[in-house]
């Protein structure tokens, strides 16, 4: 399953899931991804949906550095060996955070 071109990694057991969100890689606690509106298997099928869009995701946990495209962390399309910070809530939900997540 992959959203942007970008594998998800899940955490069975938390529920936890690793994407990217086209310009930074996100964590985020799948029932708490949509503000709970969409929970569990719906809210991971609403992720790798085609149709998807990184403005749809209301709540992450953690926001990576920027991936600039055609760079070697973009080149190896993992979350690998990136900086990673806390995305506070009021951030999270502010247009400025959406247009840091969004493509």
């Amino acid at each position: 399953q992959e959203v942007y071109n970008r594998p998800v990694y899940i955490n069975n057991v938390t529920q936890d899931v690793i994407f990217f969100s086209g310009v930074r890689w996100a964590i985020a606690h799948l029932d708490q991804l949509f503000d709970g509106i969409v929970t569990g298997s719906d809210a991971l099928s609403k992720l790798v949906s085609p149709t998807f869009h990184s403005s749809e995701a209301l709540n992450v946990d953690l926001l990576s550095d920027r991936v600039l495209y055609r760079t070697t962390q973009d080149s190896e399309g993992s979350p690998v060996d990136l900086q990673w910070f806390a995305a506070s809530e009021s951030i999270a939900s502010s247009e400025s955070a959406q247009h840091e997540l969004a493509p």
